[in-house]
């Protein structure tokens, strides 16, 4: 019997790194292989596994930051030119 589910492993370091369950749908064969390999295998690629989530999941967060940003942007852009129309000057 092997010492891990890797789904549910992989369900618990996604959800660790603030991820969605699924995020990490493509390390699953390799934490299968985790699953029946030495311990020392098993922990350097729950470790790399882990890391990878870990970036996956800064790169989304900085992706909503620039997001964030370029909305931000948008609306100081169109504020003064919102904030002079009215109904009744349209064409």
């Amino acid at each position: 019997m092997s010492p891990f589910d890797p789904a549910l492993k992989l369900a618990q370091l996604c959800r660790r790194h603030g991820l969605p369950d699924g995020a990490g749908a493509r390390f699953l064969p390799m934490l299968e292989r985790a699953a029946n390999a030495r311990p020392d295998q098993r922990d350097r690629l729950l470790g790399f596994v882990g890391r990878q989530l870990k970036l996956m999941a800064e790169e989304r967060a900085a992706e909503r930051q620039r997001a964030a940003i370029r909305n931000e942007a948008c609306l100081r852009a169109l504020a003064p030119l919102l904030h002079t129309w009215s109904p009744e000057k349209a064409g």
